[in-house]
């Protein structure tokens, strides 16, 4: 079999077996992969062909994944059409789960139709023509798209089936932005997904649901679906989805340490989550912008600033903390309602700052005042052990005398 599966592909029309692979190359070649199906190998390669590729997604969701933004869930697709070893229809039996190299496994059974043939069915699908030889192996064509489970949710579909974003779903819907997560034909965006505990140190309820859109805006890269590989070996800045002036700083110091604004870290464990409309990372703090700062204050919990930590009273002090002078936030105890951190109303003059006042507000602790060896405290100390001694050595050369 001189042929590879990429000439195959290639060549699909003149096997006259129905039916053209001209989407499936042009996609290939778009991502790259076609130099693994022209010389990788052993390789399993589930081809749908165009007429499927129409079926299964639409001529809107085709046409978007076609395009250059989409390249990373282009891929995705793809790989969950490829298998990296050799398997021809014999092999396939019910109960065998294939592993792409998506790394999906997909379930496989076999039926018999009203002809009494044997049907095989990967993920659902039918394979309409097996076992066509190359030299690296086998090419079956499917009758559908084997679609990757995430690129059948969006945003707020997959962040509502897990537990550690339930707040964040609720200030989606708050803000009223539930219709543009929920679109699967929206995007391209890079969502930063606080998680609750990332959210629950923060007070967001003051906001009107105009600014809170504006805050929750801030998290979306706009424009780009990108994985974390795509930050490369630094990073960089990228435009926000509030304005593409407000940017966001993204800075890789190693594979499983990537900071965001000099505060949020991206989760490891919870991060290159693919859905229809983008991909989301889980981040462990709450960003602001110096815009947003400005405008939308979020109040913090006075236990939530770290020790010796005091942000700016002035309106542009959140401002100026932004980004890599937030106080680091961590989770506190719930406070009774009377001890819940309040907002300072927006006539008071530190209205555009991050605030720890309560009700009653605590009496920040006097600086201590400086002196010729250094504060009030140091020169009583000297004092107190300076002066015996003094006396002692006075009274001492008194009994020479």
């Amino acid at each position: 079999f001189p042929q590879s599966l990429a000439d195959v592909v290639r060549d699909f029309g003149r096997y006259k077996l129905g039916g053209t692979l001209r989407i499936l190359t042009q996609a290939l070649e778009q991502t790259g992969l076609m130099d693994l199906v022209q010389q990788g190998g052993p390789l399993t390669l589930f081809a749908p062909p165009d007429v499927s590729f129409r079926a299964t997604l639409g001529d809107a969701l085709l046409t978007k994944l076609l395009q250059p933004a989409w390249s990373n869930h282009l891929t995705l697709v793809l790989n969950n059409h490829l298998v990296p070893q050799r398997i021809n229809s014999t092999e396939l039996s019910t109960n065998f789960l294939v592993t792409m190299l998506s790394g999906i496994a997909v379930p496989v059974s076999t039926s018999n139709n009203n002809n009494n043939n044997v049907v095989i069915t990967v993920n659902n699908v039918p394979i309409v023509f097996p076992d066509v030889r190359a030299s690296n192996r086998y090419l079956h064509v499917v009758g559908g798209v084997l679609l990757p489970p995430p690129l059948t949710m969006t945003f707020l579909s997959a962040l509502s089936a897990l537990p550690q974003f339930t707040m964040l779903v609720a200030l989606i819907n708050r803000a009223g932005l539930e219709g543009q997560l929920n679109d699967p034909l929206g995007g391209p965006l890079t969502l930063l997904a606080p998680t609750n505990r990332a959210l629950e140190v923060v007070d967001l309820d003051a906001l009107s649901s105009q600014e809170l859109a504006n805050v929750l805006l801030y998290h979306g890269i706009a424009g780009q679906n990108l994985l974390t590989t795509d930050f490369g070996s630094s990073g960089g800045t990228y435009p926000s989805a509030f304005r593409a002036n407000e940017t966001i700083q993204v800075t890789v110091s190693g594979p499983d340490n990537i900071t965001i604004n000099g505060i949020a870290q991206i989760d490891a464990t919870m991060r290159n989550q693919y859905v229809s409309n983008g991909i989301y990372h889980a981040i462990d703090r709450v960003l602001s912008s110096p815009v947003l700062a400005a405008s939308q204050p979020v109040t913090a919990s006075p236990s939530a600033v770290p020790s010796g930590t005091i942000p700016s009273t002035t309106p542009s002090g959140l401002a100026s903390m932004v980004p890599s002078q937030v106080p680091t936030l961590t989770r506190t105890p719930s406070l009774s309602p009377s001890l819940r951190p309040t907002r300072i109303p927006s006539s008071a003059p530190s209205s555009n700052n991050i605030t720890t006042a309560t009700t009653p507000a605590p009496v920040p602790a006097a600086a201590p005042r400086s002196s010729a060896f250094g504060t009030t405290t140091t020169s009583l100390l000297v004092r107190q052990l300076l002066c015996p001694a003094i006396l002692l050595m006075g009274t001492q050369w008194i009994l020479l005398w």
